[in-house]
């Protein structure tokens, strides 16, 4: 009965042990973001702002930063703590692709 009562106590004194706990994500780069992201967002939990990390990577690896990726993620208490590297932008010119842009069409005579 002790400690039924004991738990009860707890958790009045404690409610946020119940609910997930919140998480802020902080982002850090040396160089301009090509995307549109905070820098700083707080998300529902920890898998969540993960979740949004791996998006943000793939989308920047979609837009030719191949390097693209997230160095020393740090957790602290209820932050998470991140450097974004881009690195260099990559541009794809294929032969198809080149000689569609310069290719003039010429008349059948």
């Amino acid at each position: 009965m002790r400690i039924k009562n004991f738990y009860i106590l707890l958790l009045l004194l404690f409610p946020q042990a119940l609910a997930a706990q919140q998480v802020r994500l902080f982002i850090d780069t040396k160089t301009a973001i090509p995307l549109k992201i905070k820098k700083q967002q707080l998300f529902k939990n920890e898998k969540e702002a993960q979740q949004y990390l791996k998006t943000i990577q793939q989308k920047l690896i979609q837009q030719g930063y191949l390097e693209a990726s997230f160095d020393s993620v740090r957790q602290q208490q209820d932050s998470v703590f991140t450097f974004l590297h881009t690195g260099t932008r990559y541009v794809l010119n294929t032969p198809a692709a080149l000689n569609g842009r310069n290719r003039k069409k010429h008349a059948v005579v």
